[in-house]
């Protein structure tokens, strides 16, 4: 489609785009079987790529919280 754009971010050698920092805590229970919540943050560092986002309405930095339950057997 002639009217469709598409941008491409391309680096200018190396760069630390973003960084994510997370944490789990399992809880053990029984013999067998594990639960552990966790929770991720993503934070975008390079400005280029924020501006973009910014731009497109999206956010540049997220937590996600997650669950798993696990069982050995």
């Amino acid at each position: 489609d002639a009217n469709s754009q598409t941008n491409m971010f391309i680096p200018e050698g190396p760069k630390v785009l973003d960084i994510t920092a997370s944490m789990e805590l399992p809880v053990f229970f029984g013999k067998h079987g594990v639960f552990t919540p966790g929770v991720s943050h993503l934070m975008v560092l390079d400005s280029d790529i924020k501006d973009a986002l910014k731009a497109s309405d999206m956010e540049t930095d997220e937590t996600v919280l997650s669950v798993s339950l696990g069982y050995a057997f």
